[in-house]
């Protein structure tokens, strides 16, 4: 009961001061503002609470809420006062009572909402102001967290963040916002066919309100594919090893997640890891092996990829056979051999005939098709293929044959008594033979006699005995074998052994050799004839050179014809002296007949002077015409007599035989004895008579080609004829001795008595120039 008083009392009380403070406050009115329309998160914000009106009293107290509640109340006083919130402060500002402020540091979102200010009775308030809090991007995100996908499927990723208002979303292909955009929906993303390249897309959120920096974040894709391009190392394949070496291979391929790689042959594993190791690698290890490929992702897709592993190895002979049975044969038979080699690669097969080594076949099989006895022997087969060392490998053949002659048997021996001497047949067959000696006048078997076996057919039976008066004869040796017999006769004859074979061979040498030194001696002889017998043909001249005088000029018959292109010499007293500077003209060609003899117009056989047309004089010339154009003239014979040298007189005519005869002297050279000036004519030029030949003389009326006479040996191409159609020539006769002449006096080295005739006839050939 006493309980109940007392919070009646309290009640009451409570009324009185209301009723109080609502007549006191009565009028006042509150207006509230905030210092921006929306609040920052982490920011700050003021709100400013204007008072007007109204009466206060010290005690009055006001009150800053949110969402009617109370945050911050401040007396009227102005005296601080704590808030609910140590963010939140409130007070007066500049002391003045009628304006108060409320800050909020580090605005969060939940001060988003209605802010009123007024007094703590509620009796007035001011009217509501709504505080928004902006805030990001923040917190970005992606629904699903994360993506991995089989390459070719498609997924679609939200990309969303805290923002307010709403941020924009964009998303940019690779790994930041430097990529392509591309198009999508609040945030939504849609990938169609995944490749492996795609792997990261980039999400950006940004305020299109506040000027904060956007927020970014990628979002990385996982995409499996494979097991894709298998392939080994080394390249290739195959591969190629020679047997007991070593050898590594790796399989490896494309895939994400790395796959699970192993190796089979056939269901036998080899490998793992993708790693075939092979060591001391045999024959029997080639063959196919099985790179697996398995994808643990996707373990539906397996692939594989084979791998030929060849292995080389040397020959072996493995079979070497022949159709002969038990390797015998019949003589004339045809035989087949037959040689079988393992090896990789395939050998080359060869076979030889031993013990010769001579190669006879290349290939397989080997076939005698007619079979002799020679034929017997060891057939070799011979593989190589360059891996290793050659095999070979030998099979034996044997033809069967009858007793016969290996080399041919000596039939008869002579020697004395009391001399030993060897009967030996040399003999080829199969089987062996067996050999057996008689001798015919005693008609006994001798078997004293060995043999030896020199080869599988070749046998020698040998009888050696000591010579008496009963042991000569015949005797036979009868060789018998399973296919025939033979019997040879050898006759012992009692005389003088010939000559050992070695001292016939030294007599048989000197006789060689005498051979040989006299066919070299006639052989010498021959040759030294033959080129005699050249050289005088080679004298001979040829038929040009051979022609009469007259055949150049092919004018009158028996006409002589002086060659334009010779030079002569002393003959510029009948012609004059010519011109020019070439030879054979000007001053050289000007001297004086006598410029050599110091003789005045004597005329002069130069020594080295070529003249043409004198083959009837001197004899053929040798060699071509280029050849004797290269030859010094040949001197004249100092001892040939020349004589019925006719002086003409002043104004005869060519053809009156008178005129003053000059005589040549003994021991003089070949100038003209005289050395008066004139024409001559008749002039016999040898020392002998030679058979009487047509005589040449000039006919009256006729003219000559201008000689030019020169001291020098003429060279063709200087030589540069000048014609004096006026000029004309004494008639030479040659080849006629003329009378003796009388006898010259005035000449102190000359001698009176004529020269006496010379022994044989004395020819000088001079060498005639070739025309150009």
């Amino acid at each position: 009961m006493k309980r109940t008083q007392n919070q009646f009392a309290v009640c009451l009380a409570k009324c009185v001061i209301l009723c109080i403070l609502m007549v006191i406050i009565e009028g006042q009115t509150y207006n509230l503002s905030g210092s921006a329309p929306y609040g920052i998160r982490g920011g700050d914000y003021r709100f400013t609470c204007h008072i007007s009106g109204g009466n206060f009293i010290r005690t009055d107290i006001f009150v800053f809420k949110k969402d009617s509640v109370k945050v911050c109340e401040q007396p009227f006083s102005c005296d601080p006062s704590p808030s609910s919130d140590n963010r939140s402060t409130c007070g007066c500002i500049n002391g003045n009572n009628s304006q108060l402020y409320l800050n909020i540091t580090n605005v969060q979102s939940t001060d988003a909402g209605t802010w009123t200010c007024g007094d703590s009775f509620n009796i007035n308030t001011s009217p509501p102001v709504t505080l928004p809090v902006y805030y990001g991007p923040e917190n970005i995100r992606f629904t699903p967290s994360s993506i991995a996908v089989i390459e070719n499927e498609s997924r679609t990723v939200n990309c969303s963040a805290d923002c307010n208002p709403p941020c924009t979303i964009s998303w940019y292909n690779g790994g930041d916002s430097s990529g392509t955009i591309i198009s999508s929906s609040n945030g939504l993303l849609q990938l169609n066919n995944i490749q492996r390249q795609d792997t990261a897309y980039t999400c950006q959120a940004e305020y299109t309100i506040l000027t904060t920096t956007p927020l970014t974040k990628t979002l990385q894709i996982t995409v499996y594919y494979g097991p894709e391009n298998i392939r080994f190392t080394p390249t290739g394949s195959s591969i190629t090893v020679i047997e007991n070496e070593s050898r590594t291979v790796t399989c490896s391929a494309e895939c994400n997640p790395p796959c699970n790689i192993n190796w089979k042959k056939g269901s036998v594993p080899s490998g793992s890891n993708g790693l075939l190791s092979m060591n001391n690698i045999t024959r029997q290890q080639s063959g196919n092996y099985t790179c697996q490929v398995t994808n643990t992702q996707i373990p539906d897709l397996l692939q594989s990829k084979q791998l030929m592993v060849i292995v080389h190895y040397p020959p072996n002979i493995t079979n070497l056979t022949s159709d002969a049975t038990n390797n015998m044969i019949d003589e004339y038979s045809t035989v087949t051999f037959t040689c079988s080699v393992d090896s990789l690669p395939s050998s080359a097969i060869a076979w030889f005939r031993s013990p010769q080594g001579e190669q006879l076949y290349s290939g397989s099989q080997y076939t005698i098709p007619k079979a002799s006895c020679q034929h017997t022997d060891n057939y070799t087969c011979t593989a190589r293929n360059n891996i290793g060392q050659p095999v070979s490998k030998p099979i034996p053949l044997y033809v069967k044959c009858s007793p016969r002659e290996n080399m041919v048997t000596k039939r008869n021996i002579t020697n004395r008594i009391n001399t030993t001497i060897n009967l030996e047949v040399d003999i080829i067959a199969y089987p062996p033979p067996t050999f057996t000696w008689y001798h015919t006048p005693t008609r006994q078997i001798i078997n004293t006699a060995t043999t030896q076996q020199v080869s599988t057919i070749n046998y020698k039976s040998t009888l050696k005995i000591t010579l008496n008066s009963t042991l000569f004869g015949d005797y036979i040796v009868s060789v018998v074998n399973d296919v025939g017999v033979q019997n040879f006769t050898i006759t012992v004859i009692d005389g003088e052994p010939p000559e050992p074979p070695d001292k016939l061979g030294n007599n048989n040498m000197l006789t060689i050799v005498g051979g040989i030194i006299g066919i070299l001696v006639i052989a010498g002889v021959i040759t030294v004839i033959g080129v005699v017998i050249y050289r005088r043909m080679a004298r001979e001249d040829s038929p040009e050179d051979n022609v009469p005088l007259s055949n150049k000029a092919k004018t009158r018959p028996n006409e002589m014809v002086i060659d334009d292109n010779l030079t002569y010499e002393g003959s510029d007293h009948l012609f004059g002296p010519q011109t020019g500077a070439g030879p054979g003209k000007g001053q050289t060609d000007n001297n004086p007949m006598s410029s050599k003899t110091g003789q005045n117009n004597q005329m002069i056989i130069d020594d080295n002077l070529l003249y043409e047309g004198s083959d009837d004089l001197f004899g053929p010339q040798n060699g071509t015409e280029s050849e004797k154009s290269k030859k010094p003239a040949k001197k004249p014979d100092p001892e040939a007599i020349y004589t019925a040298v006719v002086k003409k007189k002043n104004g005869q005519d060519n053809n009156t035989a008178s005129g003053e005869v000059i005589k040549k002297k003994n021991g003089q050279d070949n100038n003209t004895a005289s050395g008066e000036t004139g024409t001559y004519e008749n002039v016999d030029l040898k020392a002998n008579p030679i058979p009487t030949k047509k005589l040449t003389f000039n006919k009256e009326g006729l003219n000559y080609a201008d000689v030019v006479f020169t001291n020098k040996t003429p060279a063709a191409k200087d030589v540069k004829p000048v014609y004096h159609d006026a000029v004309e020539y004494a008639g030479i006769q040659y080849g006629v001795r003329g009378p003796t002449p009388p006898p010259v006096s005035d000449s102190s080295d000359d001698d009176d008595t004529p020269p006496p005739a010379p022994t044989s006839k004395q020819k000088t050939k001079p060498v005639k120039t070739k025309k150009k």
